[in-house]
């Protein structure tokens, strides 16, 4: 770990944290479609394209609606109007509990992502985006509050397409959880079934992190939890198995994997075995899982600077920083 990223800016944006992905965002602020699609063009199959098109929605621009009108048959057209469809529900919605949602932005955000399963249902299969369609079908069955069987259905659909579907196992996780209908008992099962399917080195690692901290939040943020042995012992193989394995390998999503697991190892107040997740992030965050304790940079940048002082400067980054 080093002095400077305790002062310096925090790259939350995923095109700030991956600059790979500011083409992504610049062709879509510059209305430039034939750069977009050259960006999505380029990837080879099977990538997951799934924060390219985050990256996309993301951008407060009618050009994507402009684009999907244009050529209402171009796949890329309608998965990247679909997602700022979803992306402006969930403006709408907020992260509010749904009872706390007045009934008026409900019905807004039902109709995004109406519009958006609609034109994602009308996609075939893409190889260069399959990846980011199940991701995003796996969104809308839940915010539409399809069931966990067609959760289920959908997440099977998307493994028989691609394997070990990162992106797509998140929103899984996601589903799994109490505040979607689901139980802990289900989200810790999946995460570990997980991990276990993919190879060693994936990122699928975080996952169990991620989902103890779902649980962990779920408790009145009680640490006690996280200081459990046999949740210890869960997130350090799912640590060692994952970000630290030897074979681990900048990939998409690292930000978010490094996050799970310094944010679940600061919670258990084990700063030595954080330091090796924050020296790899440096400067980027991401937004998850920081952002549920205030500002995304500001919660970081706290946690960086205590795991510092602690001596954080001792500890080594991973094999993939």
């Amino acid at each position: 770990m080093k002095a400077q990223y305790i002062i310096a800016p925090v790259r939350v944006e995923l095109a700030d944290a991956y600059p790979e992905l500011g083409q992504v965002r610049d062709a879509v602020s510059r209305a430039d479609w034939q750069a977009l699609t050259s960006y999505f063009d380029d990837l080879p199959p099977g990538a997951d394209a799934g924060e390219a098109v985050t990256v996309a929605a993301r951008v407060a621009s009618g050009f994507l609606q402009q684009m999907h009108f244009q050529d209402p048959a171009s796949p890329l057209a309608r998965v990247l109007f679909a997602a700022r469809l979803i992306e402006s529900g969930w403006q709408r919605r907020g992260n509010r509990l749904a009872r706390q949602v007045s009934p008026t932005a409900f019905a807004a955000f039902h109709d995004f992502l109406e519009q958006a399963e609609d034109l994602l249902a009308g996609i075939g299969s893409v190889p260069t985006l399959d990846a980011a369609v199940w991701e995003l079908r796996m969104v809308t069955a839940r915010g539409l509050q399809m069931g966990h069987q067609e959760a289920w259905a959908r997440y099977q659909a998307a493994r028989a397409v691609i394997a070990n579907p990162l992106g797509v196992q998140i929103q899984m996780a996601q589903q799994l959880c109490p505040k979607w209908g689901g139980t802990f008992e289900q989200l810790h099962w999946f995460t570990a079934q997980c991990v276990r399917e993919a190879p060693e080195g994936a990122l699928q690692g975080a996952l169990v992190a991620e989902g103890f901290l779902e649980h962990f939040l779920e408790l009145d943020n009680s640490r006690a939890f996280l200081r459990r042995p046999d949740v210890k012992q869960a997130i350090d193989d799912a640590a060692r198995r994952s970000v630290l394995h030897s074979d681990c390998r900048i990939g998409r999503r690292w930000v978010w994997a490094h996050s799970c697991f310094a944010m679940a190892y600061r919670m258990m107040w084990r700063g030595r075995d954080a330091r090796p997740h924050f020296a790899a992030l440096q400067d980027r965050s991401g937004r998850w899982p920081w952002e549920v304790f205030g500002g995304a940079a500001s919660t970081y940048r706290l946690n960086y600077l205590v795991t510092y002082l602690g001596g954080g400067w001792r500890g080594r980054a991973s094999p993939i920083s």
